[in-house]
């Protein structure tokens, strides 16, 4: 980072033991972003019977809540897909500090 060298060189082991928990981080990441897309899904489409035209309409007023946690859930994926973002940044910056050891 900033053009300085780094103080210490990396290893065979090192650069196994980093790529395995970069990877299970990331794994972990996309899990969750994806059960978050999942909730996304659901929130939508049990706000669905409760737009204009279907038999559930009247009861609009009392449902609107049912919007705000569609939005909550909406930010939840932002929050999630972003996590996925840095962890992968994270991990090429640092492979592209320390490089290979070959």
């Amino acid at each position: 980072m900033f053009g300085a060298e780094p103080q210490e060189k990396w290893n065979e082991q090192d650069v196994a033991d980093f790529e395995k928990r970069a990877s299970v981080r990331l794994h972990r990441c996309v899990v969750s972003a994806i059960r978050a897309a999942a909730l996304l899904l659901a929130s939508i489409l049990c706000l669905l019977p409760f737009t204009a035209g279907h038999y559930l309409y009247r009861y609009w007023n009392v449902a609107r809540i049912l919007v705000w946690v569609t939005l909550a859930t909406f930010l939840w994926l932002l929050f999630k897909i972003m996590l996925i973002w840095v962890s992968w940044q994270a991990s090429k910056e640092t492979r592209r500090e320390f490089g290979s050891p070959r």
